[in-house]
């Protein structure tokens, strides 16, 4: 019983509040809005960089010296 009395007192604070002052509840409602935006983003995920191989210097070996 009590509960209901307190959400039928809340409806009605929040209905005269929206008459009043309609700005308020505008900015209430845009808040609301942009904060479940914020947690619909997904985190990007990180590209793995690729390993460059080494070139060998097998050249140096196949040098021969003649004297």
């Amino acid at each position: 019983m009590l509960k209901t009395v307190y959400s039928i007192r809340i409806s009605l604070h929040n209905f005269l509040l929206a008459i009043l002052c309609p700005h308020l509840v505008i900015d209430l409602y845009t808040k609301e809005k942009k904060k479940k935006k914020k947690k619909k983003k997904k985190k990007k995920k990180k590209k793995k960089k690729k390993k460059k191989k080494k070139k060998s210097n097998n050249n140096n070996n196949n040098i021969i010296i003649e004297s």
